[in-house]
Formats: structure tokens, sequence, C-alpha cells
């Protein structure tokens, strides 16, 4: 087995990838999914036309750069100029162009000033958010060979591959996955680090590392709190003073350097556009919370809590110096982002505790799945690829068995149908189906991730209860809010559903 540790993990990184491509586009675009690659897209626009003025980089303030640079290189494939620069539509496209957008679905966006048509489904910027996921992965089995054996290796890779809010992160434009994936690698280089204190380079790459991951995003600064505390497991356990040593601090000021020197708005009366991106996240009410731990237990699978239990059990009766990392890793995550919690989004924002869940809860069952017992393993992979294929594609609403699955949650106070998910289902339904001149309103949340409609449909845009037309799609939010008159006048053909719990609907008008 020591002898095929690069095959194994090459095996799971392929596993990893394929489980990421199936369905990559069919949940749809999703909330600001199209802000990442726009703002982006404009990054590098102006740094090509070397306009780094102050007024230039007021855009998308909430969160850092990182991020942006990386889904906008990406999304150029995507994207077809219509305008010649000087104002006026092209008057010819090429024919590769045109076959593109007469197959594919367009969506007519205006960035920079100028006019694109982009394709619908983020594809490419997808794929790489896949990669960052499935290298995220492959990291974690590499961890995994310090305190797994024989297959056991291969299960923390499996069960992120198998838990469906993780999986959904490496399908979709996020944050998540570039931060998982940075995390791990942070995590490795950080252990060589510590074999090997006196290499300069080593304290260099991890403050670059650790510099992209907050600058991606703010509650990443997490990463120096695990860090910190793996220096102190470190030195508890093999006494020596050599790790604190003066290359500490090249860590902290590269990471925070590195952010001012690639986003062009810091150039300027520093600090103040810093602390005025500070301020653009006090919106959201942060604050101590339970939210991520109700999060985390019912929309993890049940096997993984359960070797997760176990493992954390066993962890405490032992002094294993990678079991006590991990449980620190666990117990730090949850702690930190429980104090300073944003009550929304699922599990997105305590994202890089997944890693550690996967490998402790493998560890649980490697020690009681023994001999006539390891057969078990099998059986919990089958009920976990049953499990994640009910919720196929729409996995952001994925709820468990403890919760009630999918059906109960919806009826409970959970995100559900929350993204815009299951909107591109419906409208690729109604390009398919819908007969010529047919009228369609839109009665949906979020208002910018609806596809584009057949030419020969009359698209009467947003609306509301009061609308004439022929067809209306309305989001689950939404129809809450409708009153019972539009029920009478319409009549549920279509639903984008998961378990039989509907996320959008399309109604059409009742002829008299």
């Amino acid at each position: 087995m020591e002898n095929n540790k690069p095959l194994l993990v090459i095996f799971i990184f392929f596993i990893a990838i394929i489980s990421h491509l199936i369905g990559i586009n069919k949940i749809g675009r999703t909330w600001d999914e199209q802000f990442k690659v726009d703002m982006g897209y404009i990054a590098w626009d102006r740094i090509f036309a070397g306009d780094f003025s102050t007024d230039s980089w007021k855009i998308g303030e909430e969160h850092p750069m990182v991020a942006k640079y990386v889904y906008g290189l990406f999304i150029r494939p995507e994207m077809i100029r219509l305008d010649d620069g000087r104002g006026n539509l092209r008057s010819f496209l090429l024919p590769n162009e045109i076959t593109q957008i007469s197959n594919g679905n367009y969506i007519i966006t205006q960035l920079n000033e100028k006019l694109f048509a982009v394709n619908y489904d983020f594809t490419f910027p997808r794929i790489a958010s896949a990669l960052f996921n499935s290298i995220a992965i492959a990291v974690v089995t590499i961890l995994a060979f310090f305190m797994l054996k024989g297959y056991w290796v291969l299960v923390p890779g499996l069960f992120l591959v198998l838990t469906p809010r993780f999986l959904v992160m490496g399908q979709l434009i996020t944050y998540e996955s570039l931060s998982v994936f940075l995390f791990s690698l942070t995590a490795f280089f950080f252990y060589h680090l510590l074999k090997n204190p006196k290499i300069t380079k080593l304290y260099v790459i991890i403050g670059f590392l650790c510099g992209l991951l907050f600058w991606t995003r703010y509650n990443n600064i997490y990463v120096f709190l695990f860090l910190t505390g793996w220096l102190l497991i470190h030195y508890l356990f093999n006494k020596k003073m050599e790790v604190f040593n003066w290359r500490l601090i090249l860590i902290p000021l590269i990471s925070f350097f590195l952010g001012i020197a690639i986003w062009p708005l810091m150039w300027s009366e520093f600090p103040k556009y810093l602390l005025l991106t500070f301020q653009e996240n006090q919106v959201r009410p942060i604050g101590p919370s339970f939210y991520f731990v109700g999060r985390l237990l019912v929309t993890t699978p049940v096997p993984i809590i359960l070797g997760l239990i176990i493992g954390i059990f066993v962890g405490f009766t032992k002094r294993n110096y990678f079991l006590i990392l991990l449980l620190w890793w666990f117990f730090s995550a949850l702690m930190f982002f429980s104090l300073v919690s944003i009550q929304m989004g699922g599990t997105r924002y305590i994202f890089v505790i997944y890693p550690a869940i996967a490998i402790l809860s493998a560890f649980g069952f490697s020690k009681i799945l023994k001999g006539k017992f390891a057969f078990l393993l099998v059986i919990l992979v089958i009920f976990m690829i049953w499990d994640m294929a009910r919720a196929y594609p729409y996995y952001l609403d994925y709820y468990n068995q403890i919760i009630g699955g999918s059906k109960e949650a919806s009826g409970k106070d959970y995100e559900f149908s929350w993204w815009g998910e299951g909107q591109r289902e419906i409208g690729f339904w109604i390009n398919k189906n819908l007969p010529q001149g047919s009228s369609v309103a839109l009665i949906v949340t979020p208002k910018y991730v609806f596809p584009s409609l057949r030419k020969d449909l009359i698209n009467k845009g947003y609306s509301d209860e009061k609308t004439d037309a022929d067809y209306v799609v309305v989001t689950r939010g939404d129809s809450k809010n409708l009153p019972l008159e539009f029920f009478m006048r319409y009549k549920n053909i279509y639903n984008s559903e998961i378990e039989g719990e509907y996320l959008v609907s399309l109604y059409k008008r009742n002829t008299k």
C-alpha cells in the first residue's frame, strides 16, 4: 500500500472530479454566481486597459478579489462580444459564434460598457470550482495517510464526495470550493514546515496561501487560529522550540500585503477602503449562534455523523498527535464560526470543517468495522450513494433522515428553494414544450437566474399576481405570498422538485 500512495491519490481525484461533473449544470444558475464572474471580468478588463483608478475599482466591495479574479478568467470562453467597441452592434458574427448562440442558451449582458452574449450555463467557471474541490479531496487523502491504513485512506475522500452539501459547492461558482482547496494546501505545507522549521520558502508558501485564503473571504481569518493551535500542539508533543522562530512573522505579513498588492482599490487612502469593505459585511447580523451546529447535523449524511461521533470518542481516549490535531480542527472551526455566526446559507461559511469531519468519521469506522464486519462499510457507501441520488441534482436542498429528509425540512425553518435552483429546469421545459405565441411571466426569486425564452414566445418579464400571461413561473417562496384568486385562475402543470417537494412551479391560465 505504501508504494501505491500516488496511485490512490490520483484515483480518488478522478472519482471526485467525475462526481462533480455529473449534472454540473442541471441545478441552474444560483444566487451570486453571476456577481463573481461579472466582477471578475470587469476587474481583468481594467487591468488589461491599465486602469487602476480608485473610481474604477469601487466594484463589488462586499468580498475581496481573489475568487473574482479566478472565476473572471474562466468566464471568458463563455462570452461572445456583440458590439464593435464604438457603441454599435457588430455587423456580422463568425460562423462558430452563430452556431454557439443558436445552439445554446445565451443571456445578453453588458459589462464595462461592452455588450456580450453570455452562456447561461457557467460551464468553464464551474469546472474550475470542481477542480478546486477535487484537489482538496486529493489533499485530504494525503493527510489521511498519517492516521489510516489500507483501503481506509480512500474513505475520507469518498465521504466528501458523498456529502451532497460539500459536492454541490464544487459544482457552483463558490468561495467555498476555493477556500477548502487553499485551506487543505495550507495544512499540507504547514505539516512540512513543522518538520523542517528552518526552510524559509515554506513560510513564504504558507504566507502566500493564507493570503489567498483570507482575500477570498474575510472569515477565512480562521486559518490563523487553526495554525496557531497546531503550532502549540506540535510543541506539546515534541518539546522543541525551533518552530518558534522569526520566520513565523512572514506568514501574516505576506498574507496581509498580498491582498493589498493585488487589489488596486487598496492603493488609495489606505486603510479607508479596507475598512469600508469590512463595513459592507456588517450589514449581515454576526454573533454567537448554534446555527452551524444545527445545519451540519441535518445536512451531513447520517453514516458520516455516526462515524464522526465514534472518531471523536476514540480521539479523546488516545494521545495521538494527528487525532488531537483533527479534534482541534473540528472543534476550533465549530467554536469560531459559532461565535461569529452568519445565520444564513446553510453550511457555506463553515465549509473548511468538512475535511476534519471526513477523516474523523473514517477513523471512527476503521476502529469498529474490522474483520467480518468490514463488509458493512460497503453497505454504508451504497446507502450514501442512494441517499445522494434521491437529491440529484438539487443537492442544495438535501436534508438527512434526522430531520425527516427534504420533504420534512421544506415545511420547517430551513433553507429550501432558496438559491434559485430549479429555475433552469422550468425554463428549459418551457422552451421545449410551450406552443408558439404563448406569453410567459415570472414571479421568481432571485430575479436574475432564469434562462432565456424562445424567440417565438412572448416574454412578459417579472410580474405579480395580477398578471394575465398564459403561463406563470413561480418560485416556492413567492408562491406562499400569492392570493387564493391567483390559484383559481391558474393551474399547476409542471414542477422542478426534490423528493416530491416542489422548488419552482409552472402554472397555466385556465381557459374559460
